[in-house]
């Protein structure tokens, strides 16, 4: 009972669970249908009786501001990560000291592109799967957070990458020392396992550091050597040398993380907010990445029907959108500039019929 009052706070904290889209897991949900007992032990029922109002309570909460102050928060971290991002050659006597700052760097990237991607789909989602449309209010918020989402996919420079290089190489050293002093520190007489796990996960950090072909394999390998190593043990999975296992494999596939947090290929699921986010942006530099957000399904869908559906779909969005109402205030524009016009010249008006 305990546990269940535990997740059902967690619930109320977030009352949908992204997995991908528009499919979602909701905590009460799965209580219902497959936990009812275990709900009337720990006095839920009531609880869970209103969990659509929970949902819109919450989405009610979100569009008062705390989306927008949320992603506005995030733009000014974003704006402070990119500042921070090294752009001067590196120096012989600089490496070291601009390896303190590239861990902080990766890792601030890492973790905004997560924040702002969780925030807009957990928020656009909760909309469209209770059917409470999105206020005028936070639509430039939605658009804002999609907008970091690919400046923070764009914004790496040459320097961090190599940094991260160097970085790679400093951190799996700094690893294989480690795990020689816990291989050293086994008991002597104790079982042989432990010492085989950690002498295993030597050999594939020694392999990585050879050859990045077949990085992930030599990954996996060691991770569930590790894993075997540390199960007896009393240290949380995130500390340790398991969490300085899974430390250097964020670091060594850290662009690939960083694209795959960014990539905005479930907006695709999302695309009929696309026309109203486009007619209310005020802004011309917000488009290129705006669009480009909407557009990345593209890359995954296969030419057929689909494919050629979705780009009729962002065209014609482009036009109702942009186009359209940039050709109306133009005419318009010409229209009351050669209305000026001829009222200087009355002469060259011309006449109406008798």
């Amino acid at each position: 009972a305990k546990l269940m009052q535990e997740l059902w706070k967690m619930h109320k904290k977030a009352p949908v669970v992204v997995l991908f889209g528009r499919v979602v897991w909701c905590i009460g949900d799965f209580f219902k249908s497959y936990l009812p007992e275990v709900i009337a032990d720990a006095k839920l029922s009531r609880d869970l009786d209103e969990l659509r109002q929970l949902r819109l309570s919450q989405a009610k909460q979100l569009d008062e501001k705390g989306f927008a102050q949320e992603i506005s928060g995030y733009q000014k971290r974003a704006a402070a990560w990119i500042a921070s991002l090294p752009k001067q050659k590196l120096e012989g006597f600089a490496v070291s000291d601009a390896l303190a700052s590239a861990y902080n760097v990766i890792f601030e990237g890492l973790t905004l592109a997560l924040r702002i991607r969780m925030s807009l789909e957990e928020y656009l989602v909760l909309h469209v799967r209770e059917g409470v449309p999105v206020p005028r209010s936070s639509l430039s918020a939605v658009a804002l957070g999609f907008q970091l989402l690919k400046i923070i996919e764009a914004a790496p420079t040459l320097r961090l990458q190599e940094l991260g290089d160097f970085l790679q190489r400093h951190s799996a050293l700094r690893l294989q020392k480690e795990l020689h002093e816990v291989r050293s520190k086994l008991k002597r007489g104790a079982s042989e396992a432990p010492g085989e796990a950690l002498r295993l996960c030597a050999c594939a950090l020694q392999r990585i550091l050879k050859s990045s072909k077949e990085m992930d394999s030599y990954f996996d390998v060691g991770g569930i050597a590790l894993a075997l190593c540390c199960s007896g043990r009393s240290e949380p999975a995130n500390s340790g040398v398991l969490g300085r296992w899974r430390e250097l494999q964020i670091i060594c596939h850290w662009q690939d993380q960083l694209s795959r947090l960014c990539d905005t290929t479930w907006c695709y699921w999302l695309r009929d907010l696309l026309p109203t986010l486009l007619s209310d942006m005020q802004r011309v530099q917000s488009l290129p990445p705006l669009f480009s957000a909407f557009a990345q399904p593209l890359q995954r869908l296969p030419m057929g029907r689909a494919r050629q559906e979705f780009l009729k779909e962002l065209r014609l969005a482009l036009e109702d959108g942009i186009i359209q109402p940039i050709c109306a205030k133009l005419e318009e524009d010409l229209r009351l500039l050669v209305h000026a016009t001829m009222q200087g010249t009355r002469q060259a008006l011309p006449l109406s019929l008798p």
